[in-house]
């Protein structure tokens, strides 16, 4: 759990929109979104058109497939990891723009009716050669909440201004 100074810190930001520049992060600063629940036609309808396999399409086909029932593609548990952390705005008004994602590990299945939650620490941070921005690695993690089970784990470089 973060300490709770981090999360008043975070809940300013977000109340008074207020941008938070890469001189402000911190090592070791967590950030939460809230919780989004997959459904099993949001599951159906990301694959039909991104990922159109028969574990993301077909319940029957699923139950023969490597997890013995549908589940949510992989891809789709990736955008709405981006979509949640967007919208969890961590940097305040500042935008995250990435630059970088690596070791992306699909830890376990996201199956229909799954409760998500994202959380990100922040593991690293360099100046850049060029002027005026930094940038900030974090661990980002999508849990299902229920379990309390990693579902996705990958690091994310994001690009801050000073």
């Amino acid at each position: 759990m973060p300490e709770r100074k981090q999360l008043f810190a975070i809940e300013l930001a977000h109340m008074n929109e207020t941008a938070i520049g890469y001189c402000d992060i911190k090592l070791g600063q967590i950030f939460e979104s809230h919780e989004y629940l997959m459904e099993l036609e949001e599951i159906k309808s990301f694959a039909r058109g991104y990922d159109p396999q028969p574990m993301h399409l077909d319940e029957d086909a699923a139950v023969v497939g490597p997890f013995g029932r549908l589940t949510a593609s992989g891809w789709h548990t990736l955008s709405l990891t981006m979509k949640l952390m967007a919208e969890a705005k961590p940097f305040g008004a500042t935008e995250l723009v990435g630059v970088g994602v690596d070791r992306i590990e699909f830890k376990r299945p996201v199956y229909p009716e799954t409760t998500i939650a994202v959380r990100a620490e922040v593991i690293n941070k360099r100046a850049s050669t060029k002027p005026g921005r930094g940038f900030v690695k974090m661990k980002v993690e999508t849990r299902d909440v229920t379990a309390g089970d990693v579902v996705v784990r990958q690091n994310w470089t994001v690009m801050v201004p000073a």
